[in-house]
C-alpha cells in the first residue's frame, strides 16, 4: 500500500469533470477507488500524486493534465 496522506479517499463513485474539478481544487493529492471516471474530460486538471486504484478510464481524455507522481493500480 503507498503511505502517502491523501486529503480525501473516493470510492465507487461515477465522476465527471466538475467533480474532479472539485477535487483538484483542494489542492492535496486524492484518493480514488472503484470510480467510474469514463469519458470525462479530465485535460488541464492538475492531479500531481493522485492515486487510482481500481478506476476505470474508458475513452477519458488526460490530454495536458498534470501526472506527476500519480499512481495507477489495477486501472482499466
Amino acid at each position: 500500500m503507498i503511505n502517502q496522506a491523501y486529503a480525501q479517499t473516493v470510492t465507487g463513485q461515477t465522476l465527471d469533470y466538475a467533480a474532479i474539478a472539485a477535487l483538484a481544487a483542494g489542492g492535496a493529492p486524492v484518493h480514488l477507488a472503484e470510480c467510474d471516471l469514463d469519458e470525462a474530460e479530465l485535460g488541464s486538471l492538475d492531479l500531481a500524486g493522485w492515486f487510482f486504484e481500481r478506476c476505470t478510464l474508458r475513452r477519458t481524455d488526460l490530454t495536458k493534465a498534470r501526472l506527476e507522481g500519480t499512481v495507477w493500480q489495477s486501472c482499466r
